[in-house]
């Protein structure tokens, strides 16, 4: 299980879901905030011809006994 003290808003994780718990396996995006059932991101895209990140509007949370792992950028 991901420890919520190691991730806060505004870092960018990608998250690999324990297979059948979403439609899709695994997500990207901005944290939003964390608590101690989970955290909530806002899904991003790269987009090549503007080089840049573009977030999309929705948001989702995520329970952290759904997560199987997750990588974590802090800077």
């Amino acid at each position: 299980m991901a420890k919520p003290e190691a991730i806060e808003a505004g870092c960018v994780v990608s998250v690999d879901l324990i297979p059948g718990s979403a439609p899709h396996n695994c997500y990207w995006g901005l944290v939003q905030a964390t608590d101690k059932h989970g955290v909530r991101i806002n899904p991003a895209e790269w987009d090549d011809g503007l080089n840049r990140l573009i977030l999309r509007k929705e948001d989702f949370y995520i329970p952290w006994v759904n997560i199987n792992s997750m990588m974590v950028c802090t800077e």
